[in-house]
């Protein structure tokens, strides 16, 4: 008998009802039953089945798949697997090794002189030849070497700076896809919900027609109001799945391993006053880098002063004379002359840029109250409207959509104020997600100058001021 999958598997059945009932009646037949069982399970693996064992690994997967992200995963992810942070961290690195080599000595210089050979006279050969052999040394004066540690901290110090601020952008960018995200999802839930109660509708006005109680024509009427919930529904499919595609793009994932997103849009928080905010504006990324580049120049200007000062160089050595076969030791001293570069070029520009920095300094802190007051702004109005909208507008034009539908059930109201109030429902709705849209996106736009209280997340990247 040819061993097929059809074959097997009743061999498979028979042999375990049998073994189950406790019926074999004969033992040649039991016999050929269990080779039949034993077949089978050596045939199973090349027909393509599997056995429960073996299927905890994909239901496993599948698992890890649709797992839930929180908002503070999704932003470690986006942290853990930005380029452009990577590329400010060897940016960092590369930073502080010219840091080091600024800090170094300089080398000293080995020089090897012949003199009074190969001329005429007595000096014609190299009986009389003087070999000179010195070693000399550049004597750094003006702290230079201390002015250069202190440029390559302050450089450091705006990298890290920078970084912070990058590290913010990252924060602010995948907390504004993430929310989103949200909004996307609970507009597909509204549409589903419309979808609903617009075939609900329809079966009422079919169970009307059936019994007498509406005209035909009723059920071609009411076809607007199923078109425009499908669309809707559409569109919301279509926006969730670009906005989920957008929070995975910030660290390269994909859509389809993101699962479900574990989070909400009622989280509303008090936000604090203007005033309150104001006193705290030196804390922002934006100033505290503003502040360090201050820094920075004013150190390169202490650097550019200290190179005003001529170094020394200091020599000694030994010198033979061939003719006498004597030896002594030299030592010399050398200072340059400062008659036309007195490094007054570089110390000006120096001054100049680090009053640049002063003014940019006060520009960025103007920069960051405008800021703060225009989202501080868009929140509190996204903040009210929200209480209204859930306390009122919503609540109402639910109703509305509801008193219409029955009553046009009852024969009180015709198919235009259904599409009416379902079309008023539906722009509340869409207007409520959008102020929660909005209030979120000022809210995390306002965090963001911040650092987001600093949290565990940008811990990382934050350093203390260093005045």
């Amino acid at each position: 008998m040819p061993c097929t999958a059809k074959s097997l598997s009743r061999q498979l059945k028979n042999s375990l009802w049998n073994r189950w009932t406790g019926r074999f009646q004969h033992p040649v037949k039991s016999l050929w039953l269990v080779s039949g069982v034993l077949a089978t399970l050596l045939c199973l693996p090349t027909l393509g089945m599997t056995f429960p064992s073996e299927q905890k690994h994909p239901q496993a997967h599948n698992k890890s798949v649709q797992r839930s992200i929180t908002l503070e995963q999704a932003t470690l992810l986006a942290l853990k697997n930005n380029a452009g942070l990577k590329a400010s961290y060897h940016e960092g690195l590369a930073i502080e090794a010219e840091g080091r080599q600024r800090s170094v000595l300089p080398n000293p210089e080995i020089a090897l002189e012949f003199e009074e050979f190969a001329g005429s006279g007595e000096h014609s050969g190299s009986e009389a030849m003087q070999t000179s052999l010195t070693i000399s040394q550049r004597i750094e004066l003006g702290h230079k070497r201390a002015r250069h540690q202190q440029v390559a901290v302050r450089k450091n110090d705006v990298t890290a700076a920078q970084q912070a601020l990058q590290a913010t952008e990252v924060i602010r960018q995948t907390r504004q896809f993430y929310r989103h995200a949200l909004v996307a999802r609970e507009q597909l839930r509204q549409a589903n919900k419309n979808v609903v109660q617009c075939q609900t509708l329809i079966t009422s006005i079919e169970e009307s027609i059936r019994a007498g109680k509406k005209a035909p024509i009723e059920a071609q009427r009411i076809m607007p109001l199923q078109a425009q919930a499908q669309l809707r529904l559409l569109a919301a499919q279509t926006t969730l799945k670009a906005s989920r595609q957008q929070l995975c793009s910030m660290w390269q994932g994909r859509e389809e391993e993101l699962g479900v997103l574990d989070g909400s849009l009622s989280d509303i928080q008090h936000l604090p006053g203007l005033a309150e905010l104001h006193n705290q504006i030196d804390q922002t990324t934006t100033v505290r880098l503003a502040r360090k580049n201050h820094h920075l120049k004013q150190a390169r200007f202490e650097l550019e002063q200290a190179n005003r000062i001529q170094d020394v160089t200091l020599s000694v050595g030994v010198k033979h004379d061939s003719s006498t076969e004597d030896t002594a030791l030299i030592a010399g001293l050398s200072v340059p002359f400062p008659l036309f570069d007195r490094n007054s070029g570089n110390i000006d520009a120096a001054r100049n840029r680090t009053d640049q920095a002063e003014q940019a300094l006060l520009q960025a802190r103007q920069t960051v109250w405008q800021k703060l007051i225009e989202s501080h702004r868009l929140a509190s109005i996204a903040q009210q409207e929200i209480v209204t909208f859930e306390q009122q507008l919503l609540p109402t034009a639910q109703a509305v959509f509801e008193s219409v539908t029955f009553g046009y059930n009852q024969g009180k109201y015709t198919v235009l104020d259904v599409l009416d109030a379902q079309n008023r429902l539906m722009k509340s709705q869409d207007r409520y997600l959008n102020v929660l849209a909005d209030y979120h996106s000022s809210l995390t736009n306002l965090e963001a100058l911040f650092d987001f209280q600093l949290t565990k997340t940008t811990a990382a990247f934050a350093d203390p001021d260093e005045e």
